[in-house]
């Protein structure tokens, strides 16, 4: 028995300077794999390590790192989750700093656990999705996700993107345009600081918006006088920590949304059990019902992080309970004998 992706998926992290980008996609035959390389590969990197997996046959390249630090751990990751029938294409731009061979292994093997869990992740919310079918902001990466998201709404919607990094935000729209999504808005920019999608002076609606921002974004107020914001994101919650932008995300998200919107955003799991302001903040959204479900996914998914909460942000002051799920029932998995 083996899975496989519902959809490609892909992920930006950085490692001591290194910009790794992992992009995984279901494929049938070793042509298509090669395929899915050949389009990825025509970005200029450093390297261009990959992976797949097709029933029992199997290849791997480590694209001039040392041997068996990048292929082999891809195929791993993959082979480790019992999928079959993928493909994974890891791109790196070197920064400068050497990673060491288990650094390379942990930075190669972490960066497409990740992409590849995510569109699961995501599968299994098709419900979610197809209750609102107009507009949809996905603010900061799973650019993905917004082309998963046209595809499944059974009506037509509009997509909007935003995306810090100037790689990802290009490759973000040759996706859209490959997977038939021409007009997709996708544009680059500090989303807290800039953001691009405004209605006058106040930031723009949608009916749902997913993110993956920054973990624990130590830089988020740079460009944000939080105290006298202008899109009164901070005021009805509080001002997050300087040094944790976790929740000004989520908080950004939230009045991002229209009054019946829904929201998708991944948080480390300190989100749930740090004090202080992001305490006050985090009581703030229970309280008003803003948090309708959280989901923990399981360990090791991201370069150092050991888990992860996908949280759903709806702004119904009446809901009262919060579903709380592990990752055994959140994903639901495509399978074959």
């Amino acid at each position: 028995m083996s899975d496989t992706l519902a959809a490609p998926a892909s992920h930006a992290i950085e490692v001591k300077h290194s910009r790794f980008l992992a992009q995984a996609a279901p494929v049938q035959t070793s042509a298509q794999a090669l395929a899915f390389l050949e389009e990825i590969a025509r970005t200029p990197a450093t390297h261009h390590c990959w992976a797949w997996r097709i029933g029992g046959d199997y290849r791997s390249s480590d694209d001039g790192e040392p041997a068996g630090t990048a292929g082999r751990p891809i195929l791993a990751a993959i082979d480790g989750q019992g999928f079959d029938r993928v493909m994974v294409v890891v791109t790196r731009w070197y920064g400068g700093v050497k990673l060491g061979a288990g650094g390379l292994v942990r930075a190669y093997g972490g960066a497409d656990g990740y992409a590849r869990t995510i569109s699961e992740a995501f599968e299994a919310w098709d419900g979610m999705w197809r209750d609102l079918g107009r507009s949809h902001l996905a603010p900061t990466g799973v650019l993905c996700v917004s082309q998963k998201v046209g595809d499944e709404a059974d009506t037509p919607v509009t997509l909007y993107g935003q995306e810090k990094d100037a790689a990802t935000s290009g490759l973000a729209r040759m996706n859209m345009i490959l997977h038939n999504n021409p007009t997709a808005l996708i544009v680059q920019g500090n989303t807290l600081a800039d953001p691009k999608f405004k209605d006058g002076g106040t930031l723009k609606t949608f009916d749902y918006v997913v993110a993956n921002p920054p973990f624990s974004d130590k830089r988020w107020s740079n460009g944000v006088d939080a105290l006298n914001d202008s899109y009164d994101r901070f005021k009805p919650f509080g001002v997050p920590p300087a040094k944790q932008g976790d929740y000004a995300y989520l908080l950004h998200i939230v009045r991002s949304l229209k009054s019946i919107g829904k929201g998708a955003c991944i948080l480390p799991h300190g989100v749930l059990f740090r004090g202080n302001a992001e305490a006050d903040i985090r009581r703030a959204l229970v309280r008003k019902g803003y948090i309708k479900s959280i989901i923990g996914l399981p360990p090791n998914l991201f370069y150092g992080m050991s888990e992860l909460q996908f949280e759903s942000a709806v702004p119904e002051p009446s809901t009262a309970a919060i579903l709380l799920l592990g990752v055994g029932g959140a994903i639901a998995r495509r399978r074959t004998m």
